[in-house]
């Protein structure tokens, strides 16, 4: 990881006896010096350097802490957020086209209108996320927090993929369906059915079902009524 505390750490008493590190934010791919300075948190150094109009383009913030940065409109193309605490960051209107955000904590985060086109969230974990107005294009989710997100509200979803832990592709360019209250969660996507931590063709369930093979087990009864109803009767509006 390139962003790190350097040099000494000073306490300013105007501040109330504030401490006040040396924080360094440098280039993922170069290492070249991106911004810089004395600042109580992380946060804050990265949300001024947005607020002066620094680009943060493919920055180094592998698990780096930003709870509740304040980094709306900034350009953050091409960085790396893998394993970082973005719980309660805001990332709105932001510039975050190729970006990784794999294993990243993104509770509460706020992506709203967004470019994210081609970023992964593989690990990525989702709780109260807002994505309202965000271009979703060709993502990777891998998680089942992922299923909690308002696909609903983007205002573009297209050719994103969900990879299971068996590492079969699941293509979707519309909400999932999601059906909770079972004895194994059930999502219902483009060309899949998840159910539990197991994946099938859609093409399949019907034969699936004739053969009483009602994996996992313990699913309530009539889940393969739920299931079909959940097809047969599919509104949901492609989001272009």
């Amino acid at each position: 990881m390139t962003i790190f505390v350097t040099g000494w750490d000073r306490v300013n008493n105007s501040l109330c006896g504030d401490i006040m590190h040396q924080y360094s934010v440098k280039s993922a791919s170069t290492e070249t010096l991106l911004f810089s300075g004395q600042y109580r948190t992380l946060s804050e150094c990265v949300a001024e350097a947005v607020a002066c109009g620094v680009s943060m383009r493919s920055a180094d913030f592998r698990n780096a802490n930003l709870i509740n940065a304040e980094l709306d409109g900034g350009d953050f193309s091409g960085a790396l957020f893998s394993g970082a605490n973005l719980t309660g960051a805001n990332l709105s209107e932001a510039d975050l086209r190729r970006t990784d955000f794999s294993n990243a904590v993104l509770h509460g985060a706020i992506l709203c209108d967004s470019d994210l086109s081609y970023s992964d969230f593989s690990g990525a974990l989702f709780g109260a996320t807002e994505i309202a107005g965000a271009t979703l294009l060709n993502c990777i989710f891998s998680t089942l927090s992922a299923f909690t997100l308002p696909f609903d509200e983007a205002d573009m979803i297209r050719d994103c993929i969900f990879i299971n832990s068996c590492e079969t592709p699941c293509p979707f360019s519309r909400q999932p369906l999601v059906v909770r209250g079972l004895s194994a969660p059930v999502m219902v996507m483009d060309r899949h059915i998840k159910i539990g931590h197991q994946i099938f063709p859609l093409d399949s369930i019907p034969a699936w079902i004739a053969s009483g093979n009602l994996a996992p087990r313990n699913l309530r009864l009539r889940l393969e009524q739920v299931v079909l109803s959940l097809i047969m009767d599919d509104k949901r509006p492609k989001i272009a």
